[in-house]
């Protein structure tokens, strides 16, 4: 836990940062790599052929790999803490920065073990919930790229500096 007498840092930590871009990759790789496992495994799920186990086993190698990630970020985080908001953005943005990065930590460790429930205990709600969650996660991702833009482009606060 963040000891309150300790200072809020100024930017993320090399590994904060290291670990925020790691997880970008690997969810890219997911969408871009990986974008017909859905298909295929809704169709095994009814007694079809699914896809090679090979694709299957990276997708939740992946997937495991970004929740460990997820959980150490989150870890670190409590621990070291995290950048203040930049003091030019309004209210209504900064509580959406709370929300979005709450929810970007909440998809992320629900969708491997969502995954995992189908994939492993054949819980066809679980995959369900799963595929929602990636279309969510796409919502986010779109939100935060965009909220980036208007930091650095509209309130000139560099934000993205603390990340870069």
């Amino acid at each position: 836990m963040i000891d309150p007498s300790q200072t809020v840092p100024a930017a993320y930590s090399r590994l904060q940062k290291r670990l925020h871009w790691a997880v970008l990759l690997l969810v890219a790789a997911q969408f871009t790599v990986f974008h017909e496992i859905g298909r295929a495994f809704g169709h095994a799920m009814h007694g079809g052929r699914g896809t090679d186990g090979g694709t299957v086993a990276l997708h939740a190698l992946t997937g495991l790999t970004i929740l460990g990630l997820m959980l150490w970020r989150l870890a670190i985080a409590r621990r070291d803490g995290v950048p203040a908001l930049p003091e030019a953005e309004p209210d209504w943005a900064a509580r959406l920065a709370r929300v979005t990065h709450a929810a970007f930590y909440a998809v992320l460790i629900a969708m491997p073990v969502l995954g995992g429930l189908a994939l492993f205990a054949h819980i066809g709600p679980a995959a369900g919930l799963h595929k929602l969650l990636a279309g969510g996660l796409l919502g986010l991702i779109a939100l935060h790229v965009t909220a980036v833009a208007v930091h650095q482009l509209a309130w000139k606060t560099n934000i993205l500096g603390r990340m870069a």
